[in-house]
Order: structure tokens, then C-alpha cells, then sequence
């Protein structure tokens, strides 16, 4: 995806959707599980939108991006959010939030500054967030700013006929979605309908998992030791900043022994090039750990079902 940053033009188009937005205030009468989609003209992509504030406390329009993002907002809210806030950190989406003055970093001000537009009061500052797997929320890129203001022209319309009618979000079977789609007119302009489209689950995700083969060897032919490990990986909410890079959200692998509670190792992992990457290197970090410890333990405890699907392989190579 190219990261061009926004012109001047489409910013000033976004914050005028948005003032429509928040003087509409949809979050009155829909709930975040109130999913509607849109289909982005200039991809296909389509962009799954929540609409929050219904509790009166952060106002906010989310588009969780493809099967990926509908899939992951509906497993945040199918679990308890607050066991493993993070998670909200994994989903793909582009956000806007209405907040106070004090929560917009220096960027966001002087955007503002540049088109000569005032906000007041509470909760009535937008501040405009990307959200991708392993990266720390950032501001927009040029293709996300118009894609969002698609989303939120958008909304406007759905959002009016749902207080009218909330049956148009349900046109089918679980699965099914209202998802507003454009076609492009001769005289260049797009002219939107509804569709109803079946969203079916995100296919597997392929993992590439290189191993150092000699390493594994020179384990494999340690003795194996009655102990049994416990091991976890999990996000350090402390985003790493390197030059005029993104930040991302370094990873801890945590090996514990189980019997005394003792940390035996720890490793970090960063999602240099894309999380999936950082995944596939679990299992030769593993076998780094536990070669530097000269131990092959009899049992290893996870509780993260990736963790237990990356590792389960090297368990019968280990036997």
C-alpha cells in the first residue's frame, strides 16, 4: 500500500464529513454490533463499520478492514475485552474519535490550524487513527483518508434510515451484511445502492516458520529433563519508535518453570516486517532458548492457542 501522506484537500474533505457526523450523533440510537459495510471504490476492500458512544463515554466511528477486521472485532466482543484489551491493538481498522483538546498530539493540531477550523468543548475534537497488527495507532495515509470519508458519507446515509428502520441491518442470516457499494457514472461521479453480501471467515493464515536444523539437532540430542515449563507471548503495550518509521509494539516470549515460578528465559520479538513474520520465528526462538539452557523438558504448558499451534511440530521432534 502506498503510505503517500494526505493533501490539504482531503483532509478538508474528511473534516467536513465528520462535522456531519458528529452533529448527526449516530451513537444515540446504535450500538457498536449495529454493522453495516462499505465496499471501498478504489479497492474492493470492504470496510465493516461500528459506530460507539451509545454509554455516553468514547465517541467514536471504527471500520475494521475485510473478513479480518469484521472477524477480529466480532472475537473482541464475543470475549472479555478487558482480560486482554491489547487484542484491540491486532485488529486491522481506521478510526475516528471525538476527543478532548489535550488527547491530539502537535500533527493533528496543525492540520487543523492549516484548513482554519475551530472545535470547542468536550468531546469535540476528531482525531483520525490507524490500526494494524503489531504497529502502534498512527495517523492516516493518503488512501485511508479517502477511503474514511467514503465510510463516513456513508454512514450518514445508513445511519438516518436505521433510526427509521433497524431491519435494514438484518437483511439475511448471520452472515450476512448490508454493504453499500458505488458504481461509477458516465459523467465520472459514484452513485451508491445497497447490496446484501455473505462474509464468510477470513481464510487460515500461511505462516512461514524457518528453523535452524542444526541447532534443533544439537538439542535433540540433549537429555530430557523431568521439568515442566511454562511458556507465554504476549504484546508490551510500549511502542518503539526508529527514525521516521511507524512505531510497532515489541513481543515477549516468557519461559517460567512451573514447579518454583522461576523465569528461566525471555526473548523479545518485533514485527519488523508484518506480525505474521514475527510469528514464524517463535518456534526457532523456542529451540534457542531451551539449546542456551541445555534443557529439553518433559512437558511445555501454553495457554495462547497460536503459541500451542506454532509449537505443537516441534513436541514430536523433541520426543
Amino acid at each position: 500500500m502506498n503510505s503517500k501522506p494526505p493533501t490539504l484537500e482531503e483532509w478538508r474533505h474528511l473534516y467536513d464529513v465528520v462535522s456531519k457526523i458528529k452533529a448527526l450523533s449516530p451513537w444515540q440510537w446504535m450500538e457498536e454490533t449495529d454493522i453495516f459495510g462499505v465496499k471501498n471504490p478504489e479497492t474492493g476492500e470492504i470496510g465493516f463499520v461500528s459506530t460507539m458512544g451509545k454509554m455516553g463515554e468514547h465517541y467514536a466511528i471504527a471500520v475494521y478492514r475485510g473478513n479480518e477486521g469484521l472477524y477480529g472485532f466480532w472475537e473482541l466482543h464475543d470475549t472479555s475485552y478487558y482480560s486482554s484489551p491489547e487484542k484491540i491493538l491486532e485488529v486491522p481498522q481506521i478510526q475516528v474519535s471525538f476527543e478532548n483538546r489535550k488527547s491530539l498530539q502537535k500533527k493533528d493540531l496543525e492540520t487543523i490550524k492549516q484548513l482554519g477550523i475551530k472545535f470547542k468543548g468536550v468531546n469535540a475534537w476528531p482525531m483520525f487513527r490507524s490500526f494494524k497488527p503489531g504497529k502502534a495507532p498512527w495517523y492516516l495515509e493518503s488512501e485511508e483518508v479517502r477511503f474514511l470519508t467514503c465510510v463516513l458519507e456513508q454512514t450518514l446515509d445508513v445511519a438516518s434510515r436505521f433510526k427509521q428502520n433497524e431491519d435494514i441491518l438484518m437483511p439475511g442470516d448471520d452472515d450476512d451484511y448490508l454493504i453499500r457499494e458505488a458504481q461509477k457514472q458516465p459523467n465520472g461521479t459514484l452513485k451508491w445502492k445497497d447490496a446484501v453480501v455473505k462474509i464468510t471467515p477470513p481464510e487460515p493464515i500461511s505462516i512461514p516458520i524457518p528453523m535452524d536444523y542444526q541447532s534443533l539437532a544439537a538439542l535433540k540430542g540433549l537429555p530430557q529433563n523431568q521439568m515442566t515449563l511454562e511458556l507465554d507471548f504476549f504484546l508490551l503495550a510500549v511502542p518503539v519508535k526508529e527514525k521516521e518509521e511507524r512505531p510497532y509494539y515489541p513481543y515477549l516470549m516468557l519461559m517460567v518453570d512451573e514447579k518454583s515460578g522461576l523465569i528461566l528465559d525471555s526473548e523479545m520479538l518485533v514485527p519488523e516486517v508484518d506480525i505474521e513474520t514475527m510469528w514464524g520465528l517463535i518456534p526457532v526462538t523456542f529451540v534457542y532458548m531451551l539449546l542456551n539452557l541445555k534443557l529439553v523438558p518433559s512437558t511445555v504448558c501454553v495457554r495462547n492457542p497460536l503459541l500451542f499451534d506454532l509449537l505443537e511440530p516441534l513436541s514430536e521432534d523433541l520426543e
